[in-house]
């Protein structure tokens, strides 16, 4: 039986913020923390008894963060990166500090658009086309270098403190943060305060920024929206400057000024959020497209059949914007079809090859609707 609490002692999380917090992390995380507790062993009962015991370490002050587990983010065409996988007990209290923290997130510029509740890349997107729409002009293109590994964890917290007055969920994160060592650096990427902190420390950066034209930032990545040459020139300028007063740089092949005139008979081209800017209209990368071949192939060949629609869904939900480029959408489909299980699929199950297609089958058009996609191929 778990002690009660010693009198005194309240937790900053109430059962049912515990529980729901549980509950975001539970349909967000595949794979286990360093403790070996797989998500799908939460079961409703079990997230309750497990936020309950929370809570009462919390209130008891008796909550003590684990290591995370080290993990590799392998990304096509760009280094690998290292990536925290906190255990789930760890997982639920950051996210329910996160929740309490929604104040900060307040206080900070509203061009800042990655990791705040309610923020889409598509936003970002939309901005970009009104842009090009209206004359374009010239763009600012930045991308800080490692910044989640090399911005100052106790700056940022200290900018955070100065936003808001809940003062337990900062240093709930403070301490998970310690628990990890020398493990991992800076914010430690994959954490699920990562972003909001590194929001902090960007807040002065956008604010400079905004005499010069349109700011917009998702993540680490950051884009002005200018006018005129000098202006964007000038705007270079000052993001690197500011960028250094918080001990970040920007990547040098990933930073740069633009021009955006898609009137032009060669326009440049700039990626950005995984699109292509490039003329009028946005596309996804090559890199994006590719990368989605090669997880449906992976989901294919480990005969996890249920996650392929899911997963395309998604992936055309993001970019299959009503301004698209139709083009880059239909390789999309005509390079998935051979694969059986978007319509009527012949799916043998081999020991040796997981799953083996007798087919190919041709899938009937017009089975999702989404913007920007003319014929559907998923149910």
């Amino acid at each position: 039986m778990t002690p009660t609490p010693p009198a005194g002692y309240r937790s900053p999380f109430s059962r049912r913020q515990l529980i729901q917090a549980a509950q975001h992390v539970v349909s967000q995380r595949r794979v286990p923390g360093i403790d070996g507790l797989w998500p799908q062993q939460l079961d409703g009962k079990r997230v309750g008894q497990l936020c309950q015991q929370l809570h009462q370490m919390l209130a008891g002050g008796r909550w003590k963060p684990m290591p995370a587990r080290r993990g590799i983010l392998l990304r096509r065409g760009k280094s690998s990166r290292l990536h925290a996988i906190a255990t789930m007990r760890d997982a639920i209290v950051q996210r329910a500090a996160l929740t309490a923290l929604a104040d900060v997130w307040k206080a900070l510029p509203p061009e800042i658009l990655g990791g705040r509740p309610g923020g889409k890349p598509q936003t970002i997107v939309h901005a970009i086309g009104s842009f090009l729409a209206t004359g374009g002009g010239w763009v600012v293109r930045c991308d800080c270098r490692g910044a989640f590994a090399n911005a100052p964890f106790d700056d940022a917290l200290g900018r955070a403190r100065a936003l808001t007055n809940q003062r337990e969920a900062l240093e709930l994160l403070a301490q998970w943060r310690a628990a990890q060592g020398d493990k991992f650096r800076g914010l430690v990427e994959g954490s699920t305060a990562a972003p909001l902190l590194l929001a902090t420390l960007l807040k002065d950066t956008v604010v400079a920024l905004r005499r010069f034209g349109v700011v917009l930032v998702w993540m680490d990545d950051a884009i002005v929206l200018c006018r005129s040459e000098d202006d964007a020139r000038e705007a270079h300028e000052t993001l690197v400057a500011e960028l250094d007063k918080v001990k970040l740089k920007p990547h040098p092949k990933k930073t740069g000024v633009y021009q955006a005139e898609p009137s032009r008979p060669e326009p440049t081209e700039w990626n950005f959020v995984g699109f292509r800017f490039r003329g009028w209209l946005p596309e996804p990368t090559p890199e994006a497209v590719q990368g989605l071949f090669d997880e449906v192939s992976c989901f294919v060949e480990s005969n996890r059949l249920d996650q392929v629609t899911a997963h395309v869904k998604g992936w055309l939900a993001y970019f299959a914007l009503p301004n698209a480029h139709q083009a880059a959408l239909s390789e999309v489909e005509s390079r998935l079809w051979p694969w059986g299980p978007f319509a009527s699929p012949k799916v043998a199950t081999n020991s040796r090859k997981g799953a083996v297609l007798r087919g190919p089958v041709r899938p009937r058009a017009g089975r999702l609707q989404l913007p920007g996609v003319s014929g559907g191929f998923l149910r």
